[in-house]
């Protein structure tokens, strides 16, 4: 005996293989939701694991469209042959951060030393 699956999953369905929110139906930013339902589960996940909630008005950091000019600006950078530890100085973190900001964004790291 098969289960039916309901309309509203199957509408579900075909929005994320389309590319947008399987709530809503607006374009998705990642994982196949909006921006808006993006912070509802992490809301919820958050909820359910017992940790704090986030603060009212706060803004999260990784949405801001200046954050991620940020990182693009920095990769440019890394790629155009500037080492990481310059970069980390200049823009006050770790080279590791900015290491991980690189692969994150999914390029590929250099590895070893310049030669002078």
């Amino acid at each position: 005996m098969t289960k039916a699956v309901s309309r509203q999953r199957l509408w579900q369905i075909k929005q994320a293989k389309a590319g947008n929110c399987r709530f809503c139906g607006r374009k998705a930013v990642g994982h196949a939701l909006c921006a808006k339902h993006v912070v509802v589960v992490r809301q919820n996940c958050r909820r359910h694991s017992g940790c704090k909630p986030r603060y009212l008005g706060s803004v999260c950091i990784d949405d801001t469209e200046a954050y991620r000019a940020e990182q693009k600006k920095v990769v440019s950078e890394y790629l155009s042959g500037r080492s990481s530890n310059k970069l980390a100085e200049e823009y006050g973190t770790s080279a590791a951060r900015i290491l991980n900001i690189v692969h994150h964004l999914g390029y590929r790291l250099r590895r070893g030393r310049k030669k002078a």
